[in-house]
């Protein structure tokens, strides 16, 4: 039973090395950048750059995000990454790209 068991582990840990030998090598080759929102690799053409800080971000996270800042009566609407070392904000233009005109003008509104 003894052995049993140790060729299960064995077999088992060997697996789980093959596995994270797979996702360390898919890591490194991997050029998708992550969403410091949802934490998802994304394909780069998926992503927003913010213009001010340079901090990235999937584009449905962003349009999430700037909707519930809009919605709650922000004005100035800061990068959401809050270890963003220059606290940058979303700018106009990618406000205007992001959302739709009626949450547009709910904005200026402010």
């Amino acid at each position: 039973l003894s052995v049993a068991t140790s060729k299960m582990t064995s077999r088992a840990s060997s697996q789980i090395s093959l596995l994270l030998d797979k996702r360390y090598s898919k890591s490194i080759n991997q050029e998708d950048p992550q969403c410091k929102i949802c934490l998802c690799d994304c394909p780069t053409e998926a992503m927003v750059t913010l213009d001010e800080c340079r901090c990235s971000f999937c584009q449905e996270c962003l349009k999430q995000y700037v909707t519930f800042e809009i919605m709650n009566g922000s004005y100035d609407i800061s990068c959401p990454d809050p270890a963003c070392p220059t606290q940058g904000v979303v700018s106009q233009q990618q406000m205007e790209t992001l959302t739709d005109k009626e949450l547009l003008d709910k904005y200026r509104t402010f």
